[in-house]
Formats: C-alpha cells, structure tokens, sequence
C-alpha cells in the first residue's frame, strides 16, 4: 500500500549544503596562525569561548531540528493511516467499518463507522477542513505523504549535517585545548628553568 513511499527522493539541495540555515564550522588546523587573528589577540581562551558558543548554538539547532522531524512524523503517521481508512472505505462501500479513534493524548475509542462516500480531512498542518470524495481523498493524502516524506529527508539531512559540524567544533574544541596546555607547560617549564 505505500510501496511509493521507497520512490520519494530529498529535493535537490543545490548550491547549499543543508536545507536549514546551517554556519559551517571550520577545522582549526593551524592553531598559531588561528589565534593571531585581530579578533583574538594571540588569545587562547578567546578562540576557546567562539568554538564553545558554537557548540552552544548547534545544540539549539539540534534540538529545533529533531522537534521538527517529530512533528512531521507525527503528521506522516497520520496521514498514512488516513490513507489506508480512505482506501478501505473506497474498497469496500456497503460495509462499516470499525477504526480506533484519538480522543486526547493517549486516549483512544473504538467506534463503527457507516459507509461513507465523502470524508472530511485537514490540510496541511493548519486548521482548515474539507470535504473530498473517496478518491479525492486518497490523492489528496498520497500527495500530503509525498510532502512529508521530503520534509523528513530534508529534515534528517540536515541532522546528519548538522551532527558533522558539532564533531568539527568537537575536534576544534580539542585542539585549541591540547594548544593551550601546552602553551601553559612551556611557561611552566621556562618559570622553572630560570630559578
């Protein structure tokens, strides 16, 4: 019944590397040169407090994202079992039909429906209804999965892009930290040499 769902590629991304306004983190690989930029002034714990701000607001982002990727899930589910409802009802017209329905968060009710010839769904994510024939509907929702399957491709590349970028901040994290103790080492060292 959703063998099509297999069929359902991400959007091309295009010039962009990620879906949602993602900052590429750049690797330090030069840890002398990366501080001596005016912006840091030949300051470790400066440079130190940018890759940890960074971590900061990828993690938001991270959390945003899987929020989204919930929601859109969520509304997939629905529209999938929508879908198989419509097209039970479409493939059997003279029979009711016995469906759980959602009445609160974790409440469900188990009620016969009559044969119908219409249902009433809403579209999109918003409040608004309407009415559609069997097979209107059974199109309507295929093309609503079609959407929400991309948005969720999109959603998980953006999570996998996302996850690189906290590893690349991760790695820079620790380099800079490596630098600094090193740094501290040395003065430590010369401190001793001179007495």
């Amino acid at each position: 019944m959703f063998a099509f769902i297999e069929d359902i590629e991400m959007p091309p991304l295009g010039n962009q590397k990620s879906f949602t306004p993602i900052v590429q983190a750049e690797y330090i690989g030069n840890v002398a040169t990366y501080i001596d930029q005016i912006e840091f002034n030949s300051d470790v714990q400066t440079a130190l407090n940018l890759q940890n701000t960074f971590h900061r607001k990828y993690s938001v982002q991270a959390w945003k994202l899987e929020e989204r990727k919930t929601m859109i899930v969520m509304r997939l589910e629905d529209a999938k079992a929508n879908y198989k409802l419509a097209d039970e009802f479409l493939r059997k017209p003279d029979e009711e039909h016995q469906n759980l329905m959602h009445i609160t968060y974790g409440v469900f009710r188990s009620v016969t429906i009559p044969p119908v010839e219409k249902v009433i769904l809403q579209t999109n994510s918003s409040t608004l209804q309407m009415e559609f024939t069997l097979p209107e509907a059974i199109k309507f929702l295929r093309k609503e999965i079609t959407r929400l399957q991309q948005q969720r491709l999109q959603i998980e590349h953006d999570i996998d892009y996302l996850e690189d970028q906290v590893h690349v901040i991760e790695l820079n994290i620790a380099v800079l930290k490596k630098y600094e103790m090193r740094q501290q080492q040395q003065e430590t060292e010369g401190f001793l040499d001179v007495k």
